[in-house]
């Protein structure tokens, strides 16, 4: 015991970087960084190109070594292109290629028979049926690359890095960045507060004012992850509407979720509007909201377990009516100080689906969306966190239930309609009626997003909507913008921008097509690499200055477009 004990702190002096209150807070811990893996993955661990590469040629050689224990080989009848198979993202068609084990016996070989097509989204996956040479199972992998680009960005494309001092020393971390209609910068801290600062002609930004009605009205500190200004604010009067919930990432009791208004010259006037929305058990909780050109306040609203049914790692809490989903609030139908009582059950009734109910549910089965952005194309993006493998998945109509899914999900980025009819984007939740994980396991071949735990011919919801791209496991995908300006000559122009808070630590600009899909991805932009856990993005539309939460040090930094 004692050695565990000693285990355990070594652990903690490594991983935490600050101590306050008397809890621990990890640099991880805000989103599901999958720090409780509960056992090892598939032994299948390597691939080249790696997971969430990007600019990876296009006469690659998919290249995927096995761990073996005791000198045993792949056997080689076990391999084919049912199920080693590379596909394109944007449609899931199957990339022609000759599929073969290495000479060493131990790695696993897909060379497609052209050249991949440039800047592409593609998933490489090796589903069941694989054995050794002594007939045991080595399981199933899946991983996600982009390829290069045919047009090459312009060197001259690139960002200056600038420090902001007076962003530092705030002793929390920042959840969230915006640029306000009185130009100033506005950040959410995750003790609760809204913290201010003047932004200079240059760029810097002056001294912090803090703004701490949230923690008076709660009695203390709130674990706040988001705010969007009132669509009504002006420059001499700002409005904000602010989601938080309970202080800390472990240990949280459910329905803590909470929407509060801001107002008055120094902010001081706040008054929650929703109350008693979901809250897992860690750091799923209710994340930032943004205001639509509709007028009402979109919200994400993350789950309360990994796969979807209740598992050990997240207090055996089951997912509520209102988890995994988009929310919209019709402010026109709330009273700030007269909160609406979002509680569905457990002495709750809230019904999302009676008419004319003031918050509903836009887009459902996205398990942990941190942010969400509403395009000019009239869709809306949201970059999604998967889950670390251990979870369970219910049982339901179609779909047996799970234990102990053995792979990580991948992390995904959804395009939604909302005009459209609810769409189902993966994750179960047995109260809107979804059960199946993903794409399921519909035919004997690999399938996009497959689930291979599930017996062959387990169909996927009938209103799944796949990903419009593929992040690859434990990026963490988080704050993401549309960017506006024209510098560059408008190369970045209309393209997102999404922070990889994990695998990456920078952002990742994505084009997208006529039709809302994604047409082409930037990486390795200089300035726009080497961040420190990047959590949140925003950007001064007056010239194209981008501003960044790097949540792992606590502090906001500056990105400048370096123009000729």
């Amino acid at each position: 015991m004692f050695l565990l004990l000693l285990m355990l702190l070594v652990v903690a002096l490594v991983v935490g970087f600050v101590k306050r209150d008397g809890v621990v807070w990890w640099t991880k811990k805000l989103l599901n960084i999958n720090q409780h893996a509960p056992f090892t993955e598939s032994k299948l661990i390597t691939s080249t190109p790696a997971d969430a590469d990007g600019n990876v040629e296009l006469e690659v050689t998919v290249k995927t070594e096995i761990r073996m224990t005791g000198g045993e080989t792949i056997d080689a009848k076990s391999v084919g292109a049912h199920n080693v198979t590379l596909l394109r993202v944007s449609d899931h068609a199957a990339v022609p290629a000759a599929v073969s084990v290495g000479t060493d016996g131990a790695s696993l070989l897909l060379k497609p028979v052209s050249p991949l097509e440039p800047d592409t989204n593609y998933y490489f996956a090796v589903g069941n049926g694989l054995v050794d040479s002594t007939g045991r199972s080595l399981g199933s992998y899946a991983c996600a690359f982009t390829t290069e680009r045919r047009d090459k960005v312009d060197a001259s494309v690139r960002f200056e890095r600038v420090e902001l001092p007076t962003t530092s020393g705030q002793g929390a971390g920042y959840t969230c960045v915006r640029v306000g209609p009185d130009r100033h910068l506005y950040a959410s801290a995750d003790d609760g507060r809204i913290v201010r600062f003047p932004i200079a002609p240059d760029g810097s930004v002056g001294s912090a004012q803090s703004f701490d009605a949230v923690q008076k009205l709660h009695g203390g500190k709130r674990l706040m992850t988001g705010f969007d200004f009132d669509p009504a604010s002006t420059r001499e009067k700002i409005i904000l509407w602010t989601v938080h919930t309970w202080y800390g990432f472990e240990g949280s009791k459910d329905w803590q979720g909470v929407i509060t208004r801001l107002s008055g010259p120094n902010l001081e006037l706040a008054e929650d509007v929703v109350i008693n929305l979901p809250r897992s058990v860690r750091d799923h909780a209710t994340n930032q909201c943004s205001f639509g050109p509709d007028g009402a306040l979109y919200i994400p609203q993350g789950s309360n377990s990994a796969f979807g049914a209740p598992d050990p790692e997240w207090a055996m809490r089951p997912e509520r009516v209102l988890n995994a989903s988009i929310l919209r609030l019709d402010v026109t139908k709330v009273t700030p100080g007269k909160p609406l009582d979002a509680k569905t059950e457990r002495g709750g009734s809230y019904d999302p689906f009676a008419p004319g109910a003031p918050l509903t549910i836009v887009a459902s089965g996205i398990r942990m969306p941190y942010d969400l952005v509403w395009a000019d194309n009239g869709f809306i993006y949201t970059a999604v966190n998967g889950a670390t493998a251990g979870g369970f998945t219910p049982a339901g109509p179609g779909a047996p239930e799970l234990r102990r899914v053995p792979n990580s999900e991948h992390d995904w980025l959804f395009k939604i309609d909302p005009k459209a009819p609810i769409k189902y984007h993966g994750h179960p939740n047995p109260h809107l009626k979804h059960y199946v994980l993903n794409g399921g396991n519909p035919t004997p071949d690999v399938d996009f997003a497959e689930v291979s735990e599930y017996p062959v011919g387990t169909k996927p919801d009938a209103d799944w909507q796949p990903s419009a791209y593929d992040f690859g496991c434990h990026v963490s995908a988080n704050g993401t913008l549309q960017y506006k300006s024209d510098v560059f000559g408008g190369v970045l122009k209309g393209m997102l921008i999404v922070c990889r808070y994990n695998v990456g630590s920078d952002l990742i600009c994505i084009g997208l097509d006529e039709k809302g899909n994604v047409n082409r991805t930037i990486t390795g932009l200089p300035g726009l690499t080497n961040l420190v856990n990047p959590l949140d993005v925003t950007e001064d539309t007056t010239n194209g200055n981008l501003y960044v939460s790097e949540y792992g040090l606590q502090s906001i930094c500056l990105l400048k477009p370096v123009l000729p």
